[in-house]
């Protein structure tokens, strides 16, 4: 399930579960839990919150008491503390507290659930969720709460998004006809013709809600809009809102890829704003790139895929770039290949189609691939297991393949990934041997550095077709494709980096929404209580507020070189500044509970109470991936690259430029990137 936000409100979070609902941070509330029960509401429905499936429906039999009993459909009686889910929540708990609410079947009211749930009677977590199933069951995947448009992935194409269905939402009032993802479009382009003021629309969810699909289909109405204005460029035959959906093809091969839950899901945040005219006709379009996966890049989940490129090149251009054996014989690949109702050769033809649509020339389209093949080869080098590592004999056709299609010295190569070298400022470098695992370790490194500079200048390569607006200042429709809350079965760096960007994220819907409440309670003169508001800053500034948020905390380790604290010393020292935080949870063997597999949590653990819900974090390679660094004479090799692409993503080094890269980390960029994203939100 994903929740679209237009220009009014913006709501980055998909509440799926009790677990992953923002209600489920705090002590109950009446969205979540009622308390209100008598013996003479025996007889009564309710729903009764489960671990596994939300919520299950029951009756409720009578109280004595604390204790509520009830009975589930399926037969199965419970008593519940009805004041337990008032305390404050604990993971020292194996599960949460159960929770009841009252029940009025929705079919009772319509036998087709209702379209803005607003309308329902009782309106509470277990209400929103019983709507939004009945709706699904009937392909009625779109469903408002109020401005916030809730959509469900149906896994399957529907026919209501053809030329008349764009026909039948243009020019129509808000809220006059069924919701659709194509009236959040609308309604953006409405609002921006009316007050002159630029809009945004927020798409977010878990992995396999559909955000990459709704983020084509609101790109294609606003083009398909924009072109009937006869406005934007039309060279070569294309107008440029045309141009702007024909990109999508190329960045989901280089940022898409398989998961467990989605066979094309977005491995990056995207915010694509599309430049208007006075006239209101698409002209130009800025892309700005968010957080991409790099890790995925070398290592891959058990049936999940690697980026979709390195698939559709083996499929589509192998004998071209000597990558002989297909994907299972490729270390960076073989994990899993295929994908069902995919054609990698088919889907390589249309990315080397889209990067022509943006003006990316022949030759460049084969230094890029050039590239992937070179990062698939570099993954196939091999080394022996010594303290003084070399490469493996048995691989030195990959490195040989590797370097060639880098465009470097296959010697100097090879050197570079066998050793590490310790550079201080004034003084001459000093190189030591890598052993086995630092020569992979430092191999890995260069491959995601090389492949996150190749996204990272596609997605400059194609600004700099479709940002061509004249206007200093254009008005703009800015459409924010984000990943949401995630809770992995082991959340690590990346997990905490994702749920940075939705609590900041969260904090704009609660400042956008909240104060509309609060101006329309002032309006009419209502007397009320502004605690009730939930304020998630307090979260936020521990982890983004210098000096000792966790995130500032982290980038300060990263300054202390060999000294920097990892795993467990890390995790202790944020224990020390954050341990009696109401956001921050001290883990181990002796307090918190996991409870998706009911283990004890460990001292390398800690937990941060998100608006989201409790989520556990595992702190490995912390310090490693926020340096993000690599190596400065791996640097100077691919300075040298006779690849004319490659040695411009890797210029050569002034001693001003090693000082500033020691300070630049992952931590410090991100919250540049995620301050301008929420400025312009």
């Amino acid at each position: 399930m994903q929740l679209v936000e237009s220009s009014r409100v913006h709501w980055p979070h998909t509440p799926t579960t009790p677990s992953a609902s923002p209600l489920s941070l705090v002590p109950a509330t009446n969205m979540d839990h009622s308390t209100n029960w008598t013996n003479s509401d025996a007889g009564g429905l309710c729903w009764v919150s489960d671990p596994t499936q939300a919520y299950i429906e029951a009756v409720f039999k009578g109280i004595s008491g604390n204790i509520a009993t009830i009975e589930t459909i399926q037969g199965q009686t419970m008593e519940i503390d009805i004041q337990a889910p008032l305390a404050s929540p604990s993971r020292k708990q194996k599960e949460p507290p159960r929770r009841l609410l009252q029940r009025v079947p929705v079919e009772s009211i319509s036998l087709n659930g209702v379209e803005d749930m607003d309308n329902l009677p009782s309106l509470h977590e277990a209400s929103i969720l019983s709507n939004v199933d009945l709706r699904f069951r009937m392909d009625k995947i779109y469903t408002n709460s109020g401005p916030i448009l809730i959509a469900m992935n149906p896994f399957k194409w529907l026919p209501i998004y053809g030329e008349e269905v764009i026909k039948s939402y243009h020019n129509r009032p808000y809220g006059s006809q069924a919701p659709h993802c194509f009236m959040e479009a609308e309604d953006a382009y409405q609002q921006l013709i009316k007050t002159q003021l630029n809009q945004a629309v927020v798409i977010c969810g878990e992995s396999g809600a559909g955000k990459t699909e709704t983020t084509k289909l609101m790109l294609q109405y606003l083009s398909v809009i924009s072109k009937r204005y006869e406005g934007g460029s039309a060279a070569d035959g294309m107008t440029m809102g045309e141009k702007i959906v024909e990109s999508n093809p190329l960045m989901e091969a280089f940022g898409n890829a398989k998961t467990l839950r989605n066979n094309n899901s977005s491995r990056f945040g995207k915010f694509t704003a599309l430049h208007y005219s006075p006239q209101h006709t698409i002209t130009g379009c800025h892309i700005t790139n968010l957080l991409l996966e790099k890790a995925r890049i070398v290592h891959q989940a058990e049936g999940e895929r690697n980026f979709h490129i390195f698939y559709q090149l083996q499929a589509g251009a192998a004998a071209k770039y000597g990558l002989d054996g297909g994907a299972t014989s490729q270390e960076y690949t073989k994990v899993c290949t295929t994908v069902s109702d995919m054609n990698d050769a088919e889907e390589y033809g249309l990315t080397v189609k889209s990067m022509k649509a943006v003006d990316i020339a022949d030759t460049e389209i084969d230094s890029v691939m050039k590239i992937v093949a070179g990062v698939l080869q570099l993954g196939n080098v091999k080394f022996t297991n010594s303290d003084n590592s070399a490469v493996d004999g048995a691989s030195s056709g990959a490195l040989n393949a590797a370097a060639g299609m880098l465009g470097v010295s296959a010697s100097k190569l090879q050197h570079a990934l066998v050793h590490r070298v310790r550079e201080i400022a004034g003084e001459a470098p000093v190189a030591s041997p890598n052993n086995q695992e630092q020569s992979v370790h430092l191999r890995d490194a260069t491959s995601k550095s090389v492949y996150s500079k190749l996204f990272d200048w596609l997605v400059t390569r194609i600004n700099m077709t479709l940002d061509v607006d004249s206007a200093s200042n254009p008005k703009f429709i800015g459409i924010l494709d984000i990943f949401g809350f995630e809770d992995m079965r082991v959340n690590g760096f990346e997990q905490l980096f994702i749920n940075t960007t939705n609590e900041m994220l969260q904090k704009v819907f609660n400042d956008i929404i909240f104060k509309k409440e609060e101006e329309e309670y002032n309006r009419e003169q209502i007397v009320w209580d502004k605690t009730v508001f939930p304020d998630n800053d307090p979260c936020i500034h521990m982890l983004t507020k210098r000096p000792i948020g966790l995130l500032p905390y982290l980038d300060s380790e990263c300054q202390r070189g060999m000294a920097a604290s990892e795993g467990e010393a890390l995790v202790r020292k944020f224990n020390q500044s954050h341990g009696n935080h109401k956001f921050y949870e001290v883990c181990g063997p002796a307090s918190v509970w996991r409870r998706k597999d009911g283990k004890r949590t460990q001292n390398d653990d800690f937990l941060v109470h998100h608006f989201a819900g409790p989520i556990i974090y595992t702190v490995s390679d912390f310090i490693d991936k926020n340096r993000d660094a690599l190596y400065g004479h791996v640097h100077d090799v691919l300075s040298e690259s006779t690849n004319p692409l490659v040695a411009s993503l890797y210029p050569q080094r002034t001693e001003e430029d090693n000082v500033a890269s020691s300070k630049i980390t992952v931590g410090n960029r991100f919250l540049s990137q995620l301050q301008q994203l929420v400025g312009m939100l």
